[in-house]
């Protein structure tokens, strides 16, 4: 598995993550603003097709290419319980200036896992930020959202965040997979989980 990490500075270091293997497939891991020209480029250079988009939750700054990438008829999959935010302003674009036209997911993530092209994806519910937060763990690899971040973690103070929700989420993740896991969030740098077991204050509350 190879990770290109794509990013959206002006706004808070915001990423994707175009995540492609051997073959022919690869994934888009939420769609930053700017992401459809970034993925779609790399996608030709690399002679990839991108089989499906995986928002790890439905704001409006993991979500703002998502209708360019259903023009390509490439899939976008989301938890249910963020289904609304991608109907409604409840995605913040109002807060942030910005806005997608109303859409629906084609897979809801409300599963355990997904298979892309004989690669397994691991879909693991994460509450807290958002109701329908989730982060999605790849050979051994997380990809955390706005659940852990480097150091710190998601807001909780938006409508539907929850900070019970969120400890049980951090606690959930530090007793299901291994210290030296690498962790990839949807804001700032890569850490590992042993990293933030030292380092991440709310680590030390659960």
């Amino acid at each position: 598995m190879n990770v290109i990490k794509l990013t959206y500075p002006p706004f808070d270091n915001v990423c994707s993550y175009f995540v492609y293997w051997d073959g022919d497939a690869a994934i888009l891991i939420d769609c930053v603003p700017g992401s459809y020209e970034k993925a779609t480029r790399l996608a030709k250079d690399l002679g990839k097709t991108i089989q499906m988009v995986l928002l790890t939750h439905g704001h409006i700054d993991h979500i703002h290419d998502i209708n360019k990438f259903e023009n390509d008829r490439i899939k976008i999959a989301l938890h249910s319980n963020d289904a609304e935010k991608l109907l409604t302003d409840k995605h913040l674009g109002k807060r942030f200036g910005m806005s997608i036209e109303p859409t629906t997911a084609d897979v809801v993530l409300d599963r355990s896992y997904l298979i892309i092209d004989d690669h397994r994806i691991n879909i693991i519910k994460t509450p807290g930020h958002t109701a329908g937060s989730v982060c999605f763990e790849i050979q051994g690899v997380l990809f955390t959202g706005d659940t852990l971040f480097r150091g710190t973690i998601g807001r909780t103070d938006f409508e539907d965040g929850n900070y019970e929700d969120m400890m049980k989420s951090l606690k959930l993740l530090r007793s299901s997979y291994p210290p030296k896991t690498l962790v990839y969030p949807g804001h700032g740098l890569e850490t590992t989980l042993e990293n933030e077991r030292i380092n991440n204050p709310y680590f030390k509350r659960i």
